[in-house]
């Protein structure tokens, strides 16, 4: 018997059916040829196949490696094929995790891949349900069994549920698997909404109250005149215009947001400078402070007898037309921005009468004696 050999060797995935067997077509032996095809797990037991008595033969899918060989009978002699090996390789398995199950919508979502069963790289091929239904297709390579992470939502992806399904997985073997359970789940959380309020613009001094809702805690800053940095409602007294930024924090979420408070220049306060005391003058130089560059001061009077302010929105200014016994009082008003009110201060000018200080008649003494000198009269002044 010659031509009773069969081909060929095969290398096939888990779950598939290898190429069809062939045999040759025998020659000698008489004729009348009868086929008997055989498998084999170990190639050492042998096993007839029911049925597969044919020149050829399509096994099955497979999920093992086998062995197979064509036993040929003629009355007068038989002969036994070669042995052919289809080789069968496994069906990847892998799985994917979720990194958080809940992320902030200013974070990226990724799951994590984990191969058990396969050869690397494996191609992956993900789908992500989006809230509303849309989906995004994701395709990568990986070139290991993992864990490796693989980012599936991105940061600022609006909030809602996604869900993340395993579509597809190949390893370096050409070996698939389909539609892997379960599908994971990444909820992405809202920024908190915040409302805020703010009782400026205020005069410089006075305290602005600043509230913010929406969120479960607060945190303030910066935390310089300000009374406490917690909680929805602050009082905040800065020196200047200032930004004000406060977190507010929902389910671990954190939202930014800035409230401006703006400071009115108010007017410096009033000084009217040291009050004086004069002997017989008819003027008298004003020692009020300046006023500040947003601001405006004015001189007035507001008690004694009539006199002369020369330039009353001048801090250092004169008055005239003082009289001696004449008590004074004079106001300084600075004014600034409104809605900031004015201060005020008050100085006195009190005028002294000359002094007048005579004495007795002129006497004459002999070379020898005393004298006693008496005051005739004292006035003026103050006593």
């Amino acid at each position: 018997l010659t031509n009773f050999n069969i081909s060929a060797n095969e290398i096939i995935c888990e779950g598939f059916a290898p190429a069809l067997l062939t045999g040759q077509l025998p020659a000698g032996g008489g004729g009348s040829y009868t086929y008997q095809w055989q498998t084999s797990a170990d190639n050492i037991t042998w096993n007839n196949i029911t049925g597969a008595t044919s020149q050829d033969y399509q096994p099955a899918a497979l999920i093992v490696t086998g062995f197979y060989r064509r036993v040929l009978n003629t009355p007068q002699c038989s002969a036994t094929s070669n042995v052919v090996t289809i080789s069968v390789n496994p069906t990847p398995v892998a799985g994917i995790t979720a990194n958080a199950a809940a992320i902030c919508v200013y974070d990226a979502g990724s799951v994590s891949f984990t191969a058990t069963v396969g050869t690397a790289p494996f191609a992956v091929e993900l789908v992500v349900v989006k809230p509303g239904g849309l989906t995004d297709t994701i395709r990568t390579n990986i070139n290991n069994n993992g864990p490796v992470n693989i980012n599936v939502i991105a940061a600022e992806s609006p909030a809602g549920n996604y869900s993340v399904q395993f579509t597809k997985l190949t390893d370096s073997r050409g070996c698939e698997r389909i539609n892997i359970l379960p599908a994971v789940n990444i909820t992405v959380k809202p920024l908190p909404v915040l409302v805020l309020t703010n009782s400026s613009p205020i005069c410089n001094g006075v305290s602005a109250t600043l509230t913010a809702s929406g969120a479960d805690t607060y945190s303030w800053s910066p935390n310089q005149f300000i009374d406490i940095t917690t909680g929805n409602t602050v009082n905040v007294t800065p020196l200047a215009t200032t930004t004000y930024t406060v977190s507010g924090t929902l389910n671990g979420c954190i939202k930014d947001s800035g409230l401006l408070v703006t400071v009115i220049p108010g007017a410096v306060v009033a000084n009217a400078g040291p009050n004086q005391i004069l002997c017989n003058a008819n003027s008298a130089t004003l020692a009020g402070n300046i006023a500040s560059a947003t601001a405006t001061g004015a001189w007035n009077q507001v008690s004694g007898p009539a006199a002369i302010i020369t330039t009353s929105s001048q801090n250092n200014t004169t008055v005239t037309g003082l009289t001696a016994r004449g008590t004074y009082i004079f106001r300084w008003t600075i004014t600034g921005q409104a809605p900031c009110p004015p201060t005020q201060s008050d100085v006195t000018i009190n005028v002294l009468s000359p002094i007048i200080n005579t004495i007795k008649n002129d006497t004459i003494i002999c070379n020898g004696q005393s004298l006693t000198i008496r005051n005739d009269s004292l006035l003026g002044g103050s006593t």
